[in-house]
């Protein structure tokens, strides 16, 4: 079943993106919600422009919540 795929996916996470669906958002209240939904968008567009002008290193998960803390209301 799809869904219980995508609850056991999703876990603790507030979001995924699925490809040919869209986004899902799963919080407690919508300032959270659109604050989570507004901002892959441009993190997504910024992360192309940087691809287009040097090769990109993943950090490592902890280094990503060590730069940017988790965003929220």
């Amino acid at each position: 079943d799809m869904g219980r795929d995508l609850a056991k996916f999703l876990g603790s996470r507030p979001t995924a993106l699925m490809r040919g669906y869209g986004a899902v958002v799963v919080v407690s209240g919508m300032r959270e919600a659109l604050y989570i939904a507004y901002y892959p968008e441009p993190a997504a567009m910024l992360h192309m422009q940087a691809m287009a002008i040097a090769e990109l290193l993943c950090p490592a998960p902890g280094d990503v919540l060590t730069i940017f803390p988790r965003p929220g209301p």
